[in-house]
């Protein structure tokens, strides 16, 4: 019965609107998920994602959580090739929504699945930022500056643990430029 008025509600709800009335097509959806097609599976995971983001800036990312195990589960490994940016920002939304909930060490064991997928250069600044938000609540100052410098090393950029001003006012101009 969910999953039926699931297909109802995507049926006759125009895709404008959809956004407005994700946590009830969702709900329904997630209900009747036995009885998921796989016509539907790709659709599902996108109002998943969506709930959970919803979810998580309003504040509530336990409920969010949820939506985003189901997204999770019903991603498959042979669909990151055709829809990695769905599933990278669902890894993404997932670790940020692990912090918010204190869960560290599962925000950085996403973060970790995700840089196994080979991403792409900006796709590691993502997941890098993502880390380093976690080493602010959970390391010192001085671990985060290093490992911050440690990716940028990485990453082609020599910077030193302690710059100078005069160095980093010219690093910012050279940036800048």
């Amino acid at each position: 019965l969910h999953y039926d008025m699931a297909r109802l509600l995507l049926a006759r709800t125009p895709e404008s609107e959809q956004p407005q009335r994700v946590f009830e097509i969702v709900q329904h959806l997630n209900r009747g998920l036995i009885h998921l097609q796989e016509g539907l599976r790709l659709t599902a995971i996108r109002l998943n994602v969506a709930a959970g983001k919803r979810t998580v800036s309003s504040g509530a990312a336990t409920t969010a959580e949820g939506y985003f195990a189901v997204a999770r589960r019903l991603l498959r490994e042979e669909d990151w090739e055709a829809q990695r940016t769905l599933g990278f920002e669902l890894w993404l939304q997932s670790a940020d929504s692990a912090l918010l909930r204190r869960d560290f060490e599962g925000s950085l064991a996403l973060l970790q699945d995700l840089e196994q997928r080979s991403p792409s250069l900006m796709e590691s600044a993502h997941i890098e930022v993502r880390r380093l938000n976690v080493f602010v609540v959970t390391k010192s100052p001085e671990e985060c500056s290093r490992h911050a410098v440690k990716v940028l090393r990485r990453h082609g950029v020599r910077w030193p643990l302690h710059p100078s001003p005069l160095r980093a006012r010219l690093e910012l101009r050279r940036a800048l430029w």
